[in-house]
């Protein structure tokens, strides 16, 4: 697998694949559009936004989980011992079964990395960047949003995990944090999958 390099104030990033393989609008004013997603978009998808049960979506989480630890083992990172910890980025919104923090604890046991799901924490909630089109209207949402408990990762090298890739507010606002608080020697990004433009 490839991958697609992001580009961020982190050291290196790269999402798995993109989210979709087209989509064509149908009826833009109600919002409805002839999508056709990647295999990783269709599982992600899946697992955020139907109403499959609990069982299906560990199934979804195991599926995904060995496409990322197969992509991550193909990185100088991996190889080079870069990692010390994986750090999942904090959901923008609250749901009984949290795809990212699950995803990110399976990647840490299969590849053996510490994982630590508190260490990055939102100091308030904010809308669904999802939701939210430009990149400055995501930047201004985002402004003092994140932070981190403590310089427990100075000088270490740290993987920040999330699931999609639009804009990269969001990476690069915790990226900050990162640098500037939590003092890590350098930020690396993975992705599930990359929005098109």
């Amino acid at each position: 697998m490839k991958g697609i390099v992001l580009k961020g104030k982190f050291k290196a990033g790269w999402a798995l694949d993109y989210q979709t393989l087209y989509s064509i609008p149908i009826d833009p004013e109600h919002n409805i559009f002839n999508t056709k997603r990647t295999e990783i978009g269709q599982l992600l998808y899946e697992l955020k936004y139907t109403d499959i049960d609990l069982e299906e979506k560990k199934k979804h989480v195991e599926v995904l989980t060995k496409k990322v630890v197969e992509f991550l083992k193909s990185r100088y990172i991996y190889t080079y011992d870069k990692i010390d910890v994986i750090l999942p980025v904090p959901p923008s919104r609250e749901r009984e079964f949290q795809p990212v923090i699950e995803l990110a604890k399976k990647i840490g046991i299969r590849a053996y990395i510490k994982f630590d799901i508190e260490y990055i924490f939102k100091k308030q909630t904010t809308k669904e960047m999802k939701n939210i089109s430009s990149s400055e209207e995501k930047l201004k949402e985002l402004i003092n949003v994140f932070d981190v408990k403590d310089e427990r990762y100075k000088g270490k090298g740290v993987l920040l995990f999330d699931d999609i890739f639009q804009t990269g507010a969001t990476i690069n606002a915790i990226s900050d944090i990162l640098y500037n608080k939590g003092k890590v020697r350098d930020v690396y990004v993975i992705t599930l999958t990359k929005t098109r433009k």
